[in-house]
């Protein structure tokens, strides 16, 4: 947040999309970080579950985090926008080509 915070307060990035950071590995570590929390949520809560229904129960809290992120609402949606502002760039394609849409090295 720090990071993002500080590039859109500089004048000079007006207009511009954030590549450094956490921004250079991950085009959403926003959202990585957010999936990352419901996750830890889940496995901290994992010794106090009893049964497979418990289990399963709050397994879904995550998942359904993870699901409504990656798939519905937040990844689709700022990945369209990004394109239709800076699609046409160069610099953005190489960037998007070159950066994980989500977990660094792998998705």
């Amino acid at each position: 947040y720090a990071q993002k915070s500080r590039f859109r307060a500089d004048p000079a990035n007006k207009d511009k999309f954030i590549n450094h950071g956490l921004w250079s590995v991950s085009r959403h570590p926003n959202y990585l970080g957010e999936i990352t929390l419901w996750f830890g949520m889940y496995m901290m809560a994992f010794p106090t579950l009893v049964g497979p229904l418990q289990h399963i129960t709050a397994a879904l809290s995550p998942l359904f985090v993870a699901f409504l992120l990656c798939r519905v609402s937040g990844i689709p949606i700022l990945e369209k926008l990004a394109d239709k502002r800076w699609g046409e760039s160069a610099e953005y394609k190489a960037y998007k080509n070159s950066t994980a849409v989500l977990i660094p090295y792998i998705w």
